[in-house]
């Protein structure tokens, strides 16, 4: 039966990669595609932790929507925060950046909008285990290790420097139904799930022997991120001393 409006109307909730992905395979299609999104950009996900470390700029890994679906002339990219769907209707009730409310009738309705942080009703790790989904929290991240890079430059001696330069290893919280660990039997859950996820017997094995030499070794006992110029990247530059001659 044909629709009565022409061309169809899609609407799209979420500009991340299904959305995107949706408007793209709509290109060539007879349909006026709405794009809403809160954010006026799209955000490379994988490339987040890249961002909270300062390897690349926010701007690497974030491009604006026009600009992405600029070539796809049936598409249309509104900012604005959906607060509502009217199924009977066929309603999008959504709220722009002002406060103004905005309604976008729909012929079909595409939902992708994404996932969110979850801390399995442990709110209270958000302070120590911050997660990394958008870009504010890499730049959040990125925020804390230039922070910790600046009180090590003024620490008072090489302990509490050190300190500042380490990011803890050996523990982890992990919680999977009614099991709930922390601690180190935390962490040693965490390396096995890690295994679980490793696929084929020569990655499990080479992970395994990997992370057991370090563990007997101490080879690593400490993930530390260190400036140049400081008495700890110096040492580690240097490499271990050689004897004195008697």
């Amino acid at each position: 039966m044909r629709d009565h409006v022409t061309p169809r109307r899609v609407v799209i909730l979420g500009g991340g990669f299904a959305g995107l992905f949706a408007a793209r395979a709509l290109r060539k299609s007879p349909v006026a595609v709405t794009v809403v999104d809160r954010r006026a950009h799209h955000l490379f996900q994988p490339l987040l932790y890249q961002c909270a470390s300062g390897i690349l700029s926010e701007g690497q890994i974030a491009q604006p929507l026009r600009g992405v679906l600029r070539r796809h002339h049936n598409v249309r990219c509104v900012l604005a925060e959906a607060t509502d769907v009217d199924a009977g209707a066929r309603l999008v009730h959504a709220r722009r950046p002002e406060g103004a409310d905005i309604v976008l009738p729909y012929d079909d309705l595409i939902v992708a909008v994404g996932m969110r942080q979850s801390y399995f009703g442990h709110d209270e790790f958000a302070a120590h285990a911050p997660g990394m989904k958008t870009l504010d929290d890499a730049l959040d991240i990125r925020r804390r290790i230039y922070r910790a890079f600046e009180m090590a430059e003024t620490a008072a001696d090489d302990r509490e420097r050190q300190q500042w330069l380490t990011f803890a290893r050996g523990r982890a919280v992990v919680k999977a139904g009614p099991l709930h660990l922390s601690g180190f039997a935390g962490w040693l859950a965490w390396l096995f799930i890690r295994l679980a996820f490793l696929t084929g017997f020569r990655s499990r094995l080479g992970a395994v022997l990997s992370w057991s030499v370090v563990f007997a070794t101490g080879s690593r006992r400490a993930r530390a991120f260190t400036m140049p110029g400081t008495d700890v990247s110096a040492a580690r530059a240097a490499g271990p001393k050689a004897p004195e001659p008697p």
